[in-house]
């Protein structure tokens, strides 16, 4: 392994008219970034919208013809999973790979509830701390738990910017 070679130091300004050049030089360089990034952003719009503009007979074609072949398939269906046509494509109904879960939400509650009481529940559920919501309630819940009391508080972390 290369033994790294070492990095002078970089002079820190001494004074305040050295720091108030290196912050204006700062917004100016960070308004440079922002404006390219403006106009490269103002560009993909471009291009995305000239795509967009030429895909768009494609698509309501394409939506067209599928609605027509599944209309068509769906009526002369008769049980089948496949329907082969003259042409070499075919029709298929299939069940997803992964079906949905149905939750009845007026019953959300209830169902957790049962899910508490298995053995296995942790499997099941996953326990989500509104951390949102607890820090507007800080100071409520503080006074009525002496352990949330010691557990929870906000954080003190100062952070610097350039404006």
């Amino acid at each position: 392994m290369a033994k790294p070679t070492p990095v002078p130091a970089r002079p820190v300004p001494q004074t305040e008219e050295e720091v108030a050049y290196h912050a204006q030089e700062f917004v100016k360089e960070d308004e440079a970034v922002n404006q390219l990034d403006a106009e490269e952003a103002q560009e993909l719009a471009d291009v995305k919208q000239k795509y967009a503009d030429r895909k768009q007979p494609h698509i309501e074609a394409r939506d067209q013809h599928f609605k027509l072949a599944h209309a068509w398939g769906e009526a002369n269906r008769r049980g089948r999973k496949t329907i082969a046509l003259p042409n070499g494509r075919q029709l298929q109904w299939r069940l997803p790979s992964s079906s949905s879960l149905i939750v009845v939400e007026e019953r959300f509650e209830s169902i957790v509830r049962a899910l508490l009481r298995l053995k296995n529940w942790p499997k099941y559920l996953k326990i989500e701390l509104r951390k949102n919501n607890v820090k507007a309630d800080l100071e409520e819940l503080q006074k009525s738990s002496t352990s949330l009391r010691r557990w929870l508080g906000l954080d003190k972390t100062e952070y610097f910017r350039i404006k």
